[in-house]
């Protein structure tokens, strides 16, 4: 039961002192109060296979605010940050493809919400970060990745799954430590409270308990940096666990307690630079792989990849091509989903981006169905 926290522990004091001396974080560079509006949406329409063909529109809407505190003339090194959501619209892989690993990542249904609520305080070469955070805005990600829609080039299939993790759409308390070794690592660990409150007893993320019977999920991570004027990369290397945790679920009049045993995983995601061309043009890899225990686990190896083509058109050398490859692996059947997206840079505030995606074997629903197409047309904006 105490394996993970001191694991954790033991890997945080080891990097501590062989990193003495290492250079500090940058502090806040922004205004004293950022304020920033964002909007994403998606139309997305079942061309064949799945559960039925149709159509359905999904949105996330997102008000953030940051306060500086050393530009706002109060202390050096802090900074506060809020992030409220809104989630609408239609569930299409719920209800139109049947796929395990969620064809698009605004997926999440009616909410209205405070996503994080947290404060980041920077000490010398080490930064500590309190409050309600989204575990999957530090680790486990994957920069090249983030051009991708389906949601397991977000979050790997194994993380989001297997555990009650703090990630979109309901996140959780911790706290969380980033530390720098030099220019080229970082190591970062956090605690987080075992199970996140549901919606259904927790509406608008607001009302936060910490129970014993939660449990509590560990988790760190190591990064390494590649400096390179053209092969840039990073690569990040971790490793979960979650405690014993129990569920209470009430149905008509009766509580039945689920205990649930300990588990953990690793995994590794990153991101490499392979080539500059002329007038703009790049081309990046990506790449993740996450593993659990097969007896606890329906879906114990995830594997994912893709590539990222900048500056297709002339002149256009923000537009993004994208094709990779997730794969969640089950005893049994496993699911494939392969995308291929467009991301088209209108202006500084504005992008659309066409997307088609071809799952093989969907396995959400525990039925046998046809393999699905799926067409999505995304568009977003931020002020």
């Amino acid at each position: 039961m105490k394996r993970g926290l001191l694991f954790t522990t033991a890997a945080y004091v080891l990097l501590i002192h062989l990193s003495a001396g290492a250079s500090a974080p940058d502090s806040c560079r922004r205004d004293p109060l950022t304020f920033e509006t964002s909007y994403t949406g998606d139309w997305v329409h079942n061309l064949a296979g799945g559960i039925r063909q149709g159509n359905r529109y999904l949105g996330l809407a997102n008000i953030t605010l940051e306060i500086c505190t050393e530009k706002a003339g109060l202390f050096r090194g802090g900074s506060l940050f809020v992030n409220a959501a809104n989630t609408h619209g239609g569930e299409p892989s719920a209800e139109l493809f049947g796929d395990f690993q969620v064809i698009s990542n605004l997926e999440a249904g009616n909410l209205t919400y405070l996503h994080e609520l947290w404060y980041r305080q920077e000490l010398g070469n080490t930064a500590l970060i309190l409050g309600l955070q989204d575990l999957n805005s530090t680790f486990a990600e994957s920069r090249a990745a983030s051009l991708f829609l389906n949601s397991s080039f977000g979050i790997h299939s194994t993380i989001a799954s297997n555990l009650p993790v703090p990630i979109f759409p309901l996140t959780a308390l911790g706290i969380k430590i980033q530390h720098r070794i030099g220019d080229r690592m970082q190591f970062a660990a956090a605690l987080f409270d075992g199970l996140p409150d549901d919606f259904s007893t927790n509406p608008n993320n607001l009302r936060w308990r910490l129970q014993k019977d939660d449990g509590y999920l560990a988790i760190a991570e190591l990064t390494f940096r590649i400096p390179s004027e053209t092969h840039a990369g990073t690569w990040k290397i971790g490793t979960y666990y979650h405690n014993e945790h129990s569920v209470t679920l009430i149905e008509e009049g009766i509580s039945t307690t689920t205990g649930h045993p300990e588990n953990h995983g690793f995994y590794l995601a990153g991101s490499q630079h392979l080539h500059t061309g002329i007038k703009g043009r790049s081309l990046s890899a990506f790449a993740q792989a996450s593993v659990s225990p097969q007896s606890k686990n329906e879906n114990h190896y995830y594997l994912g990849g893709g590539l990222c083509y900048s500056g297709l058109i002339a002149k256009r050398t923000y537009d993004h091509l994208g094709l990779a490859v997730a794969h969640a692996g089950f005893t049994g059947k496993s699911e494939t989903a392969i995308e291929l997206t467009y991301k088209a840079v209108i202006t500084e505030n504005l992008f659309i981006q066409p997307d088609l995606q071809y799952v093989i074997n969907p396995c959400g629903t525990g039925a046998s169905l046809k393999n699905a197409v799926a067409g999505i047309f995304r568009f977003g904006f931020v002020f």
